[in-house]
């Protein structure tokens, strides 16, 4: 029996910095092939460190003739930065999903074609990116994505355990970035212990107020307050920009998926809208 191919670890190409356009550093894994030359890339974009999971997806990745790099987001883990749910993935002053295709386009062991993969938030981020148009960027595949209203407000309608829930445990995930190391503990505790009696806490009025995020992730009280803002909220919603995208994509969904009209809007839109027959 053949021995299985050879493959770097992320021993050796661990948290490396990818510089964004603002001088912010984001962090990043990679995981490639040990036999020279350079390889098409698969990248991940999401909210947490690095796991068990992401070291099996990088070694089989490898051992399959791709270089993955697994990338928190920024203010996410160990990237830099403040978070802020998809403002700084999409098209404005700050651009780190293109910056980041680049970035991994154009390293020595790349062969200039980059393809993003992933679910959830790293579905989301996938959406924003495309309408950049990195270069480098050959093709996509969102597991379970949406747009961040319509995650929140439904059709119009707020989805509070979602949104509650989901903003504590951004909320844990981001502390690091967004407390002062003399306070962490204390501000930790209080999460976790809200965390603990989250069936409580889903009942508490009013909803546009909620005690254990005071002082924290702001993001989660500006989506309280722009509701009904449409204008706000397009700033990060890729349906307004189907026209910009020419990259194919994979859409992949499951029937009972919270997300699933979203990548269903974002299929359709793309068939009808797309930049070219492409995508």
């Amino acid at each position: 029996m053949a021995s299985p191919p050879h493959y770097y670890t992320p021993r050796g190409d661990a948290n490396i910095p990818i510089p964004m356009r603002d001088g912010t550093a984001l962090r990043a894994d990679v995981y490639r092939p040990d036999a020279g030359g350079r390889w098409p890339v698969l990248l991940m974009r999401f909210v947490m460190e690095p796991n068990d999971e992401v070291e099996e997806l990088g070694d089989y990745f490898a051992q399959h003739g791709y270089a993955f790099v697994y990338n928190d987001v920024r203010g996410c883990a160990r990237s830099g930065g403040e978070f802020f749910p998809m403002v700084d993935e999409a098209w404005g002053e700050n651009q780190d999903g293109y910056d980041t295709v680049e970035w991994a386009g154009n390293q020595p062991w790349s062969n200039g074609h980059v393809g993003l993969i992933g679910t959830s938030y790293g579905a989301f981020n996938q959406y924003t990116t495309a309408p950049t148009r990195p270069p480098s960027l050959k093709a996509c595949m969102p597991f379970y994505g949406s747009n961040i209203r319509e995650t929140v407000f439904p059709n119009g309608l707020y989805r509070l355990e979602e949104h509650r829930g989901w903003a504590l445990w951004m909320a844990l995930n981001c502390l690091e970035n967004q407390v002062a190391p003399e306070h962490q503990a204390r501000v930790r505790a209080r999460l976790q212990a809200a965390q603990e009696d989250h069936d409580s806490w889903i009942w508490h009025l009013p909803v546009t107020e909620y005690p254990p995020l005071e002082g924290i992730s702001p993001w989660h009280f500006e989506h309280l307050q722009h509701g009904t803002d449409l204008e706000w909220w397009a700033r990060t919603d890729a349906r307004t920009k189907f026209d910009a995208i020419d990259v194919p994509m994979l859409h992949v969904a499951g029937w009972y998926d919270l997300y699933l009209s979203g990548t269903l809007e974002h299929f359709v839109g793309l068939v009808e809208h797309g930049r070219t027959e492409r995508c």
